[in-house]
């Protein structure tokens, strides 16, 4: 037997300052879940980046002067909507799947899978 347990979190986002960064891709943002020292970061396993979690502290990349590149996202708005591409794997973007109860993942299927997020940042 296995349990997984589930709780909504809120994220936490700060800017990327790193200039050398690629323009034109939106603006490179990390992503943390709030009240804790957790990061998304997108990383190769099995030859595909994969979304996870890893302990580190958001605002140490912050005022870090180069960029860690696979906890850096480019955020572009639509609208209401924003899509998360990653700095790290061109092309792949965050996603939910249109079955519910699966998890957060990484896509580079933009149509197949959902990437646009409503994402409400507070001042």
């Amino acid at each position: 037997w296995s349990l997984i347990l589930v709780f909504p979190a809120l994220l936490t986002s700060v800017p990327c300052r790193d200039k050398s960064l690629e323009n034109g891709k939106g603006n490179p943002i990390y992503l943390g879940v709030e009240g804790h020292k957790l990061c998304l970061c997108c990383e190769a396993s099995g030859g595909q980046p994969i979304l996870k979690l890893e302990e580190k502290d958001i605002m140490k990349l912050y005022h870090a002067p180069k960029a860690e590149k696979p906890f850096v996202f480019h955020v572009n708005t639509n609208g209401t909507t924003s899509t998360f591409q990653s700095a790290a794997y061109p092309g792949w973007f965050i996603c939910s799947s249109t079955e519910k109860g699966k998890p957060v993942k990484m896509t580079k299927d933009v149509g197949k899978d959902n990437t646009a997020f409503y994402f409400d940042p507070k001042v």
